[in-house]
């Protein structure tokens, strides 16, 4: 009887997963040509043409003409999880000066002469600001918060917007963010609506992210907490909470590719800002930074099991990192960045309590600024990438915790026009870490289970009203390092809109079909990483959000949606690394169904708060007799609780607070079925 009901069963299922292959195929196409043709979405549809008005009103005389002149490439700025775009959800007319010249004379009426008003000169806002993003670290991952998605913005935006005081990212806080211009994040950051009593337009938690501005970090909130946000149990944006971690990166992967002016932070006057404006006085073309981070963390049943050995962790994490970056002239500079994460375990008890004591190089790049007098950059070498949400490209070193983020890589950033720009990077990691460089003092550390090699196409248009991204990825698996590592060739297309639907609700949708071989098994899967947040507009500045994260299953691992580089603690630490290799390798996260819910709010202008209830399910139930662990027919894999606290003391000192349970279902047998606890406290240090 049960045989005959799964004959029945599984075609269905197959031609389910066609149906949304096919219909996500022709969306991405769809969208890929929308950004093409630089058009606006609903233009292109009723096939009209955009209409220059509103830029006549958005804009002043001297914008308006700038837009016909070449600009010089706008500020920006990109380990751990990731950030990102914040749509403004108000658009603000900078200057209605036009349209007041051509109105009549206004009337007057005996002594007292109506006049109009003096039209409001504060700048406009950009509907999308870079941030966070993904990565980066994810809110309750190992890693860390992200964030937004790693491009440049136009030059008339950045000015245009001033940027706020910012909260430090976590995870990847990179060296004081060299840009002008807001964050994005990890699952994208959508920009909050301005309150009464402060501007908080640019900041967010939801994503854990590292995505400066300029020295200060921004808050963002992806929609899940990339590794960039958070760190993996044993190393570092995509549900409510796209760490700061990935809009870290995705920072100083824009700064390092963008700008090359140092950024002084003049609002502090410790001995060692003092230090690093007179050096900056003596070589004007030399940066230096570095950073610290302390975490302690206690983990129990990270695999469901009380009785196992080892069910029981607390141990210490000691990150440092130093760089430098040189600019010999406004279009050319060199960056290095030494990174290394000792870390030593009260329990259990084993043969090396101090591990990891070995010292890498995470960044090594040369960046190119108007190539052939084209608004062209091109960055060389190894370097932190996060492009969109983070969703799927983040993270080069998923094996590597939060310590590194890294990938081997030659980008090219080309700016089609104020709204368009695409990206097109070839990459060749290797899972040796010494396979380049050789790190100080190594410890064969693996950072991948395989070599991957790819090529990535991503372009962005970005409006006053939305943000439209399409990518197109292939990635390239070989030469197994490990016996769960996979060899095969899979081609991801993807598309994402963030749009605010009005001043109280802001939707953001990610879809990717994806196709090919892995293991000598064909590939057809899809997947999505949806979110609706509901702005509150109170002092504290809260919002919820609704989430949905979907990645196709299957009865054979090897035929899951393949997670690409984005690998990370992406919406938790907990599950996203220990409890998802239950069925898989650490940190897929496929073969899953994941329903969000989560608050945020910033108390104080300090600090922020996040608390998220997420709902899991398998996609299929993958049992298969021997297999340990898995029950014969459930899918419900349990219910999760995450929650954070941050606040950021002074210029240079940031404090976080992580707390998650994991309760499971009916997907694990009864020898998996304990709660599994998190703990984690973490101290950043800046310089």
């Amino acid at each position: 009887m049960n045989k005959n009901v799964q004959t029945i069963t599984r075609p269905s299922n197959k031609k389910r997963k066609w149906m949304l292959f096919i219909l996500g195929t022709g969306l991405v196409t769809i969208t890929l040509v929308i950004i093409a043709t630089r058009q606006s979405g609903w233009d292109f549809l009723k096939g009209g043409k955009k209409q220059p008005a509103v830029d006549s009103l958005s804009s002043t005389p001297q914008q308006q003409a700038s837009e016909n002149t070449p600009q010089p490439a706008a500020p920006g700025d990109p380990s751990e999880t990731q950030d990102k775009l914040i749509p403004a959800t108000v658009p603000v007319v900078n200057s209605i000066e036009p349209a007041i010249s051509n109105l009549p004379a206004p009337p007057t009426s005996g002594d007292t002469q109506i006049a109009l008003t003096e039209p409001s000169q504060e700048p406009v806002p950009p509907a999308f600001t870079e941030i966070e993003q993904p990565v980066v670290e994810a809110l309750i991952q190992d890693s860390t918060l992200p964030v937004a998605h790693d491009r440049m913005i136009p030059e008339t935006a950045a000015a245009e917007t001033p940027s706020p005081e910012k909260l430090p990212t976590d995870e990847h806080k990179a060296e004081p963010s060299k840009q002008d211009h807001p964050e994005k994040t990890g699952e994208p950051v959508l920009a909050a609506a301005p309150t009464k009593n402060r501007d908080i337009s640019n900041k967010t938690a939801f994503a854990e992210t590292e995505t400066s501005v300029d020295k200060k970090e921004a808050f963002v909130n992806p929609p899940a907490i990339p590794e960039m946000l958070s760190e993996q149990n044993t190393k570092s944006s995509s549900d409510p909470l796209l760490q700061k971690e990935i809009g870290q990166i995705a920072r100083e992967s824009s700064s390092s590719a963008i700008n090359h002016s140092v950024q002084l932070d003049q609002d502090c006057y410790c001995s060692m800002c003092e230090l690093k404006n007179r050096l900056h006085e003596i070589y004007p073309w030399l940066d230096l930074g570095a950073d610290f981070r302390f975490r302690h963390i206690h983990e129990e049943t990270n695999q469901l099991d009380r009785k196992a050995q080892g069910h029981d962790k607390i141990f210490q994490r000691y990150r440092l990192r130093t760089w430098a970056r040189i600019m010999p002239d406004d279009n050319t500079e060199l960056n290095f960045r030494i990174t290394g994460e000792p870390r030593y375990y009260f329990r259990p008890d084993q043969t090396e309590q101090y591990t990891y004591d070995e010292f890498i190089f995470d960044r090594m790049n040369v960046t190119w600024r108007n190539v052939g007098d084209l608004p062209l950059t091109a960055v060389l070498g190894r370097q932190d990438i996060v492009l969109g949400t983070g969703w799927l490209l983040q993270r080069g070193t998923p094996l590597d915790g939060s310590r590194t983020y890294f990938f081997d890589a030659a980008r090219f950033t080309y700016k089609l026009d104020g709204q368009t720009t695409a990206d097109m990077i070839y990459i060749e990691n290797h899972a040796n870490s010494s396979a380049w460089i050789r790190p100080f003092n190594d410890q064969d550390i693996d950072l991948e289970e395989q070599d991957a090699r790819g090529a990535i196409l991503y372009l962005s248009n970005d409006t006053q009203d939305r943000q439209l991204d399409g990518y197109l990825v292939y990635k390239r698996d070989h030469n197994r390092n490990r016996p769960n590592g996979s060899e095969g060739e899979i081609y991801t297309l993807g598309a994402t809109i963030r749009k605010p639907l009005n001043p109280d609700w802001d939707v953001t949708v990610e879809i990717a079909p994806q196709f090919g071989h892995k293991n000598g098994k064909s590939l057809s899967s899809f997947a999505t990483n949806s979110y609706l947040d509901r702005h509150l507009h109170d002092a504290i500045n809260s919002r919820i959000r609704f989430g949905y994260e979907y990645l196709s299953g299957d009865d054979d691992p090897d035929q899951y949606f393949d997670k690409l580089w984005g690998r990370a603690n992406q919406f938790s630490v907990l599950y996203n690394g220990p409890i998802d290799s239950i069925d898989g390798r650490k940190d897929d996260s496929s073969n899953l169904h994941r329903f969000s819910l989560a608050y945020l709010c910033e108390p104080t202008e300090q600090s922020d708060w996040l608390a998220a209830w997420h709902i899991l399910f398998a996609d299929e139930n993958t049992y298969q007799a021997g297999t340990n662990g898995l029950s014969e027919h459930g899918t419900f894999r349990g219910h999760l609780l995450t929650t954070q606290y941050r606040i950021k003391s002074n210029p240079h000192l940031c404090h976080r607070i992580n707390a998650e349970l994991f309760f499971p279902g009916n997907y694990y047998t009864d020898d998996r079925n304990d709660v599994a606890l998190y703990l984690r406290y973490e101290l950043l240090i800046t310089w």
